[in-house]
């Protein structure tokens, strides 16, 4: 159980192979460094194994997606991952975390909205963007071309996926310092 001013985050322990995480608790007021993950839960079919704290979880395929490229080879990545920094099976924690959930957003250096993956056009079209400057990124959103691609064709895309019908990203995206879009292994930077 969490005290008053504590924390947990999500150590996701670099390397390849099993998806081995571990759980920290840290006070509040050492503002630590980590980045928060803004997704779909998504469907219960075809759960996948995360071993956090040596035992197993089983989480959606696509929070397994989003840990598997969100890893690292080489470094360990501190993160906010709501289903598992909160104890869902506490119903005071869970409820009094939920409040807390502008200050999560807040406090992260950085949020990853994973939007998915499994469709090359899309991930090459987020490749491309991801090599132009917000700015250039807000014309191409205006219907101004990049390389071939022009924003009306990719915004409709991007805006159909799941992510968007979710009632929490406007507090989640409202709240973040800086956001980043990703879509498989591909990218970029999302100008609010």
């Amino acid at each position: 159980t969490l005290k008053d001013g504590e924390m947990r985050l999500v150590k996701l322990h670099h390397g390849s192979g099993r998806l081995r995480c571990s759980l920290m608790i840290i006070s509040e007021s050492t503002h630590p460094t980590y980045t928060a993950l803004s997704y779909v839960w998504g469907s219960q079919k075809n759960l996948q194994t995360v071993y956090l704290e040596g035992k197993t979880y089983f989480a959606t395929k696509n929070l397994f997606d989003a840990l598997m490229k969100l890893r690292s080879r080489f470094e360990d990545k501190i993160l906010w991952i709501d289903a598992l920094v909160i104890n869902q099976s506490d119903l005071k924690e869970r409820a009094r975390e939920v409040t807390k959930m502008s200050d999560r957003f807040s406090g992260a250096s950085e949020t990853v909205v994973w939007l998915g993956q499994g469709d090359d056009q899309l991930e090459g079209a987020m490749r491309l963007l991801s090599q132009f400057s917000p700015e250039q990124t807000n014309r191409i959103g205006r219907g101004h071309s990049a390389s071939g691609i022009r924003g009306y064709e990719i915004a409709p895309a991007l805006l159909d996926l799941p992510y968007w019908q979710r009632a929490w990203i406007v507090q989640e995206l409202m709240y973040s310092r800086a956001v980043r879009l990703m879509y498989g292994s591909a990218s970029c930077s999302f100008n609010q």
